[in-house]
């Protein structure tokens, strides 16, 4: 299996993947079958750049297609996750996710609804979807929050097929084009490769359960983290 991991943070992972490769030169000597391959691509946020051209990003795109990653995961939360912190305000704040009330009011289908929407598609997914399917499952991945992968499925629509229907109203059609339009590396590089391979989604990785901590005085932690950094 390979598997591509996109990170604005490449920073921090680099000294954790170097530890975890020396670690793993012994926790997996016995296993059976090849080795997971992952790539992990690093890169600055791209809505840092207002005038950014995006076809310089079509060498990346081609090299990347070349490592032909089975999975393509993306540093952004999970539709699931962003349910979660808006059930809890009090502990992730307010406005923590995009709003998915938009989809809600074209689909009938809140977030854990379009969930379960999204997985019994995927389980009968034939191998030709017709147009009508995709539009459908694009619907349901923008109610369940996962933006980038309901741009998958709309970016492999032909042009003529990108129109309201099966789900996607004129509001949700207007939001894809937006999406298509924003410099992110989610659409510009994860969605424009998954749908280039044939993929049907991407997978967000991002977890923000664990950063909840009360710290009553963050900046000794600050400099307590900076401080380990520093001596590794």
């Amino acid at each position: 299996m390979k598997q591509l991991l996109m990170s604005t943070s490449m920073m921090l992972m680099v000294p954790i993947c170097a530890h975890a490769q020396t670690a793993l030169a012994d926790l997996d000597r016995d296993m059976v079958g090849p080795r997971t391959a992952i790539l992990v691509l690093g890169s600055v946020r791209l809505s840092e750049y207002k005038d950014f051209d995006r076809t310089s990003l079509d060498p990346v795109l081609d090299r990347l297609a070349d490592f032909k990653p089975d999975y393509i995961t993306i540093e952004a939360l999970s539709g699931e996750q962003c349910d979660l912190a808006a059930r809890h305000p009090a502990v992730y704040g307010k406005d923590f996710c995009a709003s998915t009330d938009t989809a809600k009011t074209a689909t009938g289908l809140d977030v854990p609804a379009a969930i379960v929407e999204v997985n019994n598609q995927l389980k009968v997914w034939p191998a030709a979807p017709t147009p009508a399917q995709r539009r459908s499952l694009a619907a349901a991945f923008l109610a369940a929050g996962e933006r980038a992968s309901a741009y998958v499925q709309w970016l492999q629509l032909p042009h003529a097929e990108q129109h309201p229907g099966d789900g996607l109203d004129g509001s949700l059609v207007e939001m894809l084009q937006q999406l298509g339009a924003r410099n992110n590396e989610d659409y510009q590089v994860a969605a424009r490769l998954a749908a280039r391979l044939g993929h049907q989604r991407v997978y967000p990785v991002d977890d923000h359960t664990g950063g909840t901590h009360q710290i009553p005085d963050r900046a000794a932690f600050g400099k307590a983290v900076q401080d380990a950094w520093s001596a590794d």
